[in-house]
């Protein structure tokens, strides 16, 4: 009897990243990417309850920002990916998508709902959705542990979860380091918000937060899973501009710039407990 190694090594691979249901697989990234957008929205429906925003703000946001959010992360991902182009952009059970992207489309979106729909301030909405972001980004880095990519160049030493097996062979869990350091971002986020008198800020310190974050761990990426613009990973450059950006937000929320009236966003003709100025 013969054999099938390949046949085999991707069924132990599927058995990983997918249960079937029906003989239809369902794959684990993309679950705990739905779990991580369902909290994120639960984050901002407590927060709103915190500081008396209309309860069905989270919610409105969800459907302004989500389904851009994916556009952006797919069109991303294939505009600086090697062999693929956009005639690719509906095989999404091959993968591909990129945070950095979902985050680009995710502010768009945003932009639209405050512009057309809130008639309120950009970063009144922000500053509560980074919060939940954050942490959805902690947990969805686990998708990646499923799917057995985001990892770092080889080491000697086994020992999960700092490192994992590919291949039989150790190397650095980055989707580790992310998840942690992203959850570590959840907590300042949140004492920075509950404490910050200004609009703005917590957006300010996401962007300078999750820049440095990606910013330290891309160069240890294993090349496979780096996006390139000519000898650069893309991810590197962004991140340096959304530090930068938030720098800039920084600045301009203390000369002034930043807008702080919020009272559109009220669910009641009371006044809000923070931020209003």
């Amino acid at each position: 009897m013969t054999i099938d190694f390949r046949k085999a090594r991707l069924e132990r691979y599927m058995s990983r990243v997918a249960f079937y249901l029906f003989d239809f697989p369902i794959y684990w990234y993309g679950i705990i990417i739905a779990f991580s957008v369902i909290l994120a929205v639960m984050i901002g429906v407590w927060l709103c309850k915190r500081i008396g925003y209309k309860d069905e703000i989270p919610y409105e946001v969800m459907l302004a920002a989500v389904p851009l959010g994916f556009v952006f992360a797919r069109l991303y991902f294939i505009i600086f990916s090697s062999g693929v182009g956009l005639a690719d952009f509906f095989a999404f059970r091959d993968g591909g998508i990129a945070i950095y992207g979902g985050i680009i489309g995710g502010a768009l979106g945003i932009l639209i709902y405050t512009k057309l729909i809130r008639k309120c301030g950009f970063f009144a909405i922000t500053d509560l959705l980074v919060i939940g972001v954050i942490l959805a980004q902690s947990i969805g880095r686990w998708g990646n542990f499923f799917n057995q990519e985001v990892y770092g160049f080889a080491v000697s030493i086994n020992f999960f979860p700092l490192t994992v097996m590919i291949s039989g062979t150790p190397h650095l869990a980055l989707f580790f380091y992310e998840s942690i350091l992203n959850l570590l971002g959840f907590v300042i986020l949140l004492k920075v918000f509950s404490h910050s008198k200004k609009i703005g800020t917590t957006s300010a310190v996401y962007l300078i937060w999750y820049g440095i974050v990606r910013a330290v761990l891309e160069p240890f990426r294993e090349a496979a899973f780096q996006l390139m613009i000519g000898p650069f990973p893309v991810s590197l450059v962004v991140s340096f501009f959304a530090i930068a950006i938030g720098v800039l937000i920084l600045y301009l929320g203390k000369v002034g710039f930043i807008s702080q009236k919020n009272v559109t966003l009220l669910a009641k003709s009371s006044s809000p407990k923070k931020k209003e100025t």
